[in-house]
């Protein structure tokens, strides 16, 4: 490769006939793309000399330098170079091929290579900035390091650099980030979000979120280490291709010798008591902290504290343990069994009053009764919420607080708050169930316990009783808690996209899902998500392609799923006759259902029956949807209540107020119901003008849905999050806006529209709105 050549490669494999990429081949996205983007616009600004990406091994500085370079090389001479431990003890080592093609009589002489380097690059750029990408510039050699600096001195030349950290690099060349004003960049672990759309990358194919999970709990967000346990999890069959979707099947896996190697090497760098330290802990698992500081230095356990390598629990036995759990994985499978029990022996030889691996929730026993008496609330509450009856859910946690919940363990506190907010949901309080979930969510994500699983769940089940109505689901790319808890927040995002209307969208979310719970055989989750699949099948006039060929084979499996999912199930399936069979028959089924509804109190579920029955032109459901609509709270609540008010007074101005409500709120669905509806009604009103304006406000309203929908045609080759980003900016939103909306940074907006201009072969919004605009005609 010339040192000019920026070009990336790609380096595919073949594990098991499957073609992947693997390690520094992926193409930035989300986030990371934003970041060239900044880093690129401020060397190309003229205010710096230059830029030094900083981050741990393996995080993707040499990808993200490779990718900016390449964006800069048409707008300046790019030469690539690499420090080395090798290279580093060879003088001149990082610059040898461009002062091979100097005269080799002046090069012991430095300011005669000085000279002749400007006159080399200078010629070559033909007029151009240039710009030096050095790779690992904290391992480049003293001569090197002081010539580029003199190169930078003389504005010959800029710097674009990647290094662990600058104040471990060699002196000078720490000294020329100081002296010249350097921009740093911290690249940071990726996110979630971006942790998905860099494996799907790398294999090509869509992942169920549980896979995604998976992997994103274990690699930490570290590009490498998740393209390590990639091959992993596929080279030993845990990862696997089912009909067109990764999916996990076994979250246990075998870490591969090349994985433990490169994890292991990211504290290679530490001094030897530091890394001794590693061992001990990761062989014991957790110590206690007082245990920890007889046996050890406490400069070493505050070093290894302040780089985030261990954490101290906030128990009362204050456990220390690594912080990365693949870490602990590495150092545990590379060490002999006889080595971890000789390492442990030593630690309790060292502090034989403390206790090694201690429970983490080591506690007096003095409020020991009250705490079970808690504990026991707590399981009841849970399984009251499985059978569907949240009145007694609240009756067990919020109505009847007792010192038995304040004793709790933080954990179990948790999931009481979390039951509350379901039940809150459930029951048409959804005001206070958002409230309330707001303030539990950070604190579920921050908790690694599997009570914390259950908790995690709850609150999935709340945001989809809650999302019913705000249509707006909150994405959960990948969680902290895999087990069946990300498929169903996976699931659970597909169905309030089918509520809204949204069926190809939705089916983006329920086909992973679908695929998933196949693969892991989760036969209640897996009906749900076939009957959901085959409802957005029927809206979009596909019959039953995808999901009907998979049949669950234990029905008794399939029963014994909680309340909800066999709720859902047969909503769905309900209104998937509908379409398929009789609107008469499937508006009677609903109305019978919302009486089941009412009976349980669930007046989340009974405001949905009874609105879908009279949406279906049941008029029965009038009365009784103006009874549980006005005890409701939340926007969807209202929006029946307006709806039925319509219906029962056959008000044209009401229905058409229903009509632009649920447009508002994204309710495509909703929306259209109302409009034909409003027709219906101007048709018979002996009011011309009345007429007129209904039409014209109808016409308004169904000209935006039809446009949301035929821009869903250039949209299928974008991920949901990237066309969820395309429609707000086709109405106009700015990416401030956008991100405001979407919960996320502006960098994470910036990077998906990144995405979409590559994928669409777009320059800019403007070309991106004229391309909307033209396939809209073509479908016209």
């Amino acid at each position: 490769m010339s040192p000019q050549d920026t070009s990336a490669t790609k380096d595919p494999g073949f594990i098991g006939g499957l073609p992947v990429t693997f390690p520094g081949t992926a193409a930035l996205s989300g986030e990371r793309a934003a970041l060239a983007k900044e880093i690129a616009a401020a060397l190309m600004s003229g205010n710096t000399a230059g830029a030094v990406i900083l981050g741990e091994l393996g995080i993707g500085k040499s990808v993200l330098l490779q990718h900016t370079s390449t964006a800069l090389a048409d707008h300046a001479y790019v030469v690539q170079l690499r420090g080395s431990a090798f290279g580093s003890r060879v003088r001149y080592g990082a610059l040898s091929f461009l002062l091979a093609e100097l005269d080799e009589n002046i090069l012991d002489r430095p300011v005669l290579i000085l000279e002749g380097l400007i006159g080399l690059l200078q010629e070559r750029a033909a007029g151009k900035p240039v710009i030096l990408a050095i790779d690992n510039a904290d391992q480049l050699d003293e001569n090197s390091v002081m010539l580029i600096g003199q190169l930078v001195s003389s504005q010959t030349v800029l710097i674009l650099a990647s290094c662990r950290e600058v104040a471990g690099s060699v002196h000078e060349f720490a000294q020329m980030c100081r002296a010249n004003a350097m921009e740093r960049f911290e690249l940071t672990p990726l996110s979630a979000e971006d942790t998905g759309l860099l494996l799907r990358e790398i294999l090509g194919q869509p992942m169920s979120r549980l896979a995604i999970s998976t992997l994103y709990r274990h690699g930490q967000g570290n590009p490498r280490w998740l393209s390590l346990l990639c091959h992993d999890y596929v080279q030993c069959g845990k990862l696997e291709l089912h009909q067109g979707v990764w999916v996990i099947t076994d979250h246990h896996f075998q870490m591969q010798s090349t994985t433990r190697d490169a994890i292991c090497e990211t504290v290679a760098h530490l001094p030897s008591s530091q890394r001794d330290l590693i061992n001990l802990i990761g062989a014991a698992g957790e110590v206690p902290l007082a245990a920890l500081q007889q046996y050890c230095d406490p400069t070493d356990l505050d070093a290894l504290q302040e780089q985030s390598l261990v954490t101290i629990g906030s128990d009362r036995a204050l456990t220390v343990r690594l912080t990365c759990n693949l870490l602990r994985e590495a150092v545990r499978s590379g060490m002999l069994t006889s080595r971890r029990q000789a390492l442990v022996q030593q630690l309790r030889a060292a502090a034989p009053v403390q206790a090694v691996a201690a429970h983490p929730h080591t506690h007096s026993t003095d409020d020991g009764g009250s705490r079970q008496r808690g504990e026991a609330r707590v399981a009841g509450a849970l399984a009251a919420a499985r059978e569907g009856r949240y009145a007694d859910v609240l009756l067990q946690l919020r109505e009847h607080t007792t010192p038995e919940l304040d004793v709790l363990h933080p954990e179990y506190r948790t999931l009481a708050v979390a039951l509350v907010a379901e039940a809150l949901a459930m029951t048409g309080r959804i005001d206070d169930s958002l409230a309330l979930a707001e303030s539990t969510e950070a604190i579920v994500d921050s908790q690694q316990h599997p009570v914390a699983d259950q908790a995690a769940q709850c609150l999935a089940n709340m945001r989809l009783a809650a999302g019913v109505w705000t249509t707006t689901p909150n994405s959960r790319h990948a969680s902290k808690h895999p087990i069946a808890d990300s498929t169903w927040c996976e699931l659970a995002d597909g169905l309030l996209l089918a509520f809204a209307g949204n069926p190809q969208e939705a089916l983006t979310m329920l086909m992973p899902a679908l695929r998933q719970c196949e693969a892991s055989n989760l036969a209640g989750l897996g009906a749900l998500a076939s009957a959901a699949v085959d409802y957005c099948q029927a809206v979009l006039g596909q019959g039953s392609r995808l999901s009907s060929s998979f049949l669950w084979p234990d029905a008794a499996e399939v029963g014994k799923s909680s309340w909800l999912v066999r709720r859902l199930t047969l909503h769905f399936t309900i209104l998937t006759g509908a379409y398929t069979k009789s609107r008469g028959q499937a508006a009677e089924e609903l109305l019978a259902l919302s009486r089941k509804d009412h009976a349980l109190g669930v007046s989340a579920f009974e405001l949905l029956s009874l609105s879908s029955a009279l949406r279906l032109g049941e008029a029965r459901a009038i009365e009784p949807l103006l009874t549980v609509s006005a005890r409701c709270q939340g926007d969807f609540a209202r929006l029946c209540e307006l709806y039925a008010k319509g219906m029962d007074n056959f008000d044209l101005q009401l229905m058409l107020q229903a009509m632009e409500e649920a447009r508002s709120l994204d309710y495509r669905s909703f929306s259209q119901d109302a409009a034909e509806t409003a027709l219906q009604f101007a048709a018979e009103t002996r009011r011309r003008s009345d007429s007129r304006l209904a039409h014209r406000r109808v016409d308004a309203t169904l000209t935006d849905l039809r446009e949301h929908g035929r821009r869903e045609s250039i949209l299928n080759s974008l991920t949901a999050r990237e066309a969820e980003v395309v429609r707000m900016i086709a109405e106009g939103k700015s990416n401030k806006e956008i991100a405001a909306h979407l919960d996320v940074s502006v960098r994470t907006v910036e990077g998906h529209l990144y995405q979409v201009y590559s994928k669409l072969h777009v320059r800019n919004r403007e070309e991106l709105a004229r391309l909307l605009a033209a396939d809209q005609g073509r479908i016209t």
